[in-house]
């Protein structure tokens, strides 16, 4: 029960993921956000860059929270199965396994929502996170 709280990390920013999935976080409102923030940064930029941008921000988003949420299973993983806090492939692999599955359950909740919709493409892009995290600390493991 003492290595509940090593999940604590990953249990809160799967609910911040959560969050953000909802209707409040929809491309209507964060379009609004971006649009105010690019417009009071620069003023000429045409609609077409601000909508680019914000399409670009909101993938960017995908792969980082799932970056994030892949090293907090890593870490709840090592530090409840492995006595040494070292990278070994069967971890990293489930880390990101969890990721994977967390994502796909993540867009069939959207797809319950009024507007937002489940994608296949963003479960590509959490996936893309996970991935990088886990190639990163292997590659870190390798230098230690």
């Amino acid at each position: 029960m003492k290595s509940i709280r090593f999940w604590i990390p990953a249990f809160a920013w799967m609910t911040v993921i959560f969050l953000f999935s909802t209707d409040l976080f929809g491309a209507s409102t964060t379009f609004s956000i971006t649009r105010i923030v690019l417009r009071w940064l620069f003023p000429f930029l045409p609609e077409p860059a601000i909508a680019t941008i914000h399409v670009g921000l909101r993938k960017v988003g995908h792969v980082g929270s799932y970056a994030a949420l892949s090293y907090f299973y890593l870490c709840g993983l090592l530090k409840t199965f492995h006595p040494l806090p070292l990278w070994q492939t069967k971890w990293g692999v489930l880390a990101f396994v969890l990721c994977i599955l967390y994502a796909c359950t993540d867009e069939w909740h959207q797809s319950f929502s009024t507007v937002r919709t489940g994608s296949v493409w963003d479960v590509g892009w959490d996936t893309l996170g996970a991935a990088i995290t886990q190639t990163v600390n292997r590659i870190r493991s390798k230098n230690s």
